[in-house]
């Protein structure tokens, strides 16, 4: 089974990716999906092609308290999960796309023992050094949204980044990371995966040649097969960061 994630202002356009996402590569897939949406929460569940809908939480305050209620949906997602019968404690994946890309790296740290792997696409892993490579606009927008100016108060851009939590962390991550992203900028990725290696984590840290999201239904169906080579890997008890590149069918090379 696997959580995945959307953020409320790019929901419609996770969920058009996802949507796209099954029907290119898994349409006869049996696959258990968990979808939250934040601030208005809900979870839905992709069971062989038929969804079914279960209202977890309404109206999260996010900002200025970054990461706090997510996590507690997050929980009670996996929760729900186990309590249906749908999945397996020690089974469940979580995976999402810029602030659910986040939000999987942050529950790994701040609940690491509900998920068996999670995967990041574009995330934002470490707020405080991403912060000197947005531009200023969009530091702006992160000074509203986290509620201070790092520049006076670091503490809640420190308590939100994934990165501050890496000791904690007990399951394989992959970061998918794009090489020109200005909104999650690369570097704080590499600080990330290299923070949680040396803690002894699993990590592995894949880049693509683009900006914030890959694009065109190839890169989808590359991200996928890559997922899903990780996962069985997971559940067969093998690392990630040994992982070899996945050879795509519809392209000239591997990953």
């Amino acid at each position: 089974a696997s959580v995945h994630l959307h953020f409320f202002e790019f929901a419609f356009h996770e969920d058009l990716r996802f949507e796209k996402h099954r029907a290119i590569v898994a349409p006869e897939s049996n696959e258990v999906c968990a979808r939250i949406h934040n601030q208005r929460f809900w979870l839905t569940v992709v069971l062989g092609g038929l969804t079914h809908l279960e209202a977890v939480q309404e109206d999260h305050r996010t900002f200025g308290r970054v990461g706090e209620g997510e996590i507690e949906d997050i929980s009670a997602a996996a929760d729900w999960l186990e309590a249906q019968g749908l999945a397996a404690a020690g089974s469940i994946f979580i995976t999402g796309e810029s602030y659910g890309g986040f939000l999987t790296l942050l529950a790994l740290g701040r609940i690491p023992d509900r998920f068996a792997g999670g995967l990041a696409h574009v995330a934002q892993a470490d707020w405080v050094s991403a912060y000197a490579d947005m531009n200023p606009a969009l530091q702006a927008a992160w000074r509203g949204f986290v509620g201070s100016d790092p520049s006076v108060d670091l503490e809640p851009w420190r308590r939100a980044s994934p990165i501050a939590y890496v000791t904690s962390v007990q399951a394989p991550a992959w970061l998918n990371q794009g090489m020109f992203d200005t909104r999650t900028p690369p570097k704080q990725a590499q600080h990330y995966a290299d923070a949680l290696s040396a803690s002894g984590g699993d990590v592995l840290l894949d880049w693509f040649p683009s900006g914030h999201m890959p694009t065109g239904l190839v890169s989808m169906r590359r991200d996928y097969l890559r997922m899903t080579q990780l996962t069985d890997r997971a559940l067969n008890g093998e690392r990630w960061d040994q992982a070899p590149p996945v050879n795509h069918p519809m392209s000239t090379g591997p990953v």
